[in-house]
């Protein structure tokens, strides 16, 4: 996985289908879930480790913590 953001939405998308509300419902659901995510290393999973990205692409933070997050609830 590269970790841009269309690459979490397919991730997404794979476990959470299919949406009891339908696929624009879904889709609507995972847009705004990414947007509540900065595109930004710092501010991702493992937290308080700056900007490294562990030798992975620049999303990889972002996409972990989105993770993360959906399996915690």
């Amino acid at each position: 996985m590269n970790f841009r953001a269309e690459d979490i939405a397919i991730w997404l998308n794979a476990n959470y289908t299919p949406s009891p509300s339908g696929p624009d419902a879904l889709k609507s659901g995972l847009d705004k879930v990414i947007s509540l995510y900065p595109d930004d290393p710092s501010a991702g999973s493992p937290f308080n480790t700056g900007n490294e990205t562990f030798g992975l692409g620049p999303g990889y933070k972002r996409g972990f913590a989105i993770r993360m997050t959906s399996h915690a609830i």
